[in-house]
């Protein structure tokens, strides 16, 4: 009678795949839905901007209600405010318990249908910008502009970014406090009256 030779049992691994699959399904799923959009918000902090259009930029601001809503608050007819280190005439200054205003005319600070800064326009943003790094360091800033072209939307929001920009760089302004709101008004001509308004929230 012939001898039966017992096999070794050969070890079935195949079973380790399934945890293995699911391991890498929660890796993918958490960068594709968490880490992904984490990195989008930090990035529109720096250069994104709250679209809209307000033709009566020295009225109350108005972008909706609540009492978490502080910004749809902004009183830009707020009391003139004398600041020493403020000695540029072009640069105006308001304030209330909530808000402070720094103001600067449009045509002071761009050339018609331009979003390059002028020197002039530099060196009022620059006593801007001092004066918050010396009182509201930090504090949160939204920058509002309002264009001059009859393609408004997208002059303003270049502009608004241009000024954005260099008080990032040159005022050394925490970017991470830093937004903008840009205003539009269809124009062929410059607006006297219009104005870039640095509103920073007390």
């Amino acid at each position: 009678m012939a001898a039966l030779q017992a096999q070794p049992k050969k070890n079935n691994y195949r079973w380790l795949w399934l945890p293995a699959i699911l391991v890498i399904s929660g890796v993918v799923y958490y960068y594709l839905n968490y880490y992904q959009k984490n990195k989008t918000e930090a990035g529109t902090k720096i250069t994104g901007s709250i679209s809209g259009e307000d033709n009566n930029p020295h009225g109350s601001e108005s972008m909706g209600s609540g009492p978490l809503n502080t910004w749809g608050r902004i009183d830009f007819n707020s009391p003139d405010t004398t600041y020493a280190e403020i000695t540029n005439k072009d640069v105006t200054v308001k304030s209330n318990p909530q808000f402070v205003i720094y103001s600067i005319n449009s045509q002071n600070v761009f050339a018609d249908n331009k979003s390059d800064l002028s020197n002039e326009g530099k060196q009022g943003l620059n006593q801007i910008g001092a004066s918050i790094n010396q009182r509201y360091k930090s504090a949160d800033i939204k920058i509002y502009d309002k264009s001059d072209t009859i393609e408004p939307g997208r002059l303003a929001e270049e502009r608004a970014e241009s000024i954005a920009n260099y008080l990032i760089h040159n005022s050394k302004l925490d970017q991470g406090h830093l937004t903008f709101f840009y205003k539009s008004k269809p124009s062929s001509k410059a607006d006297k009256s219009s104005t870039v308004n640095i509103v920073v929230k007390r």
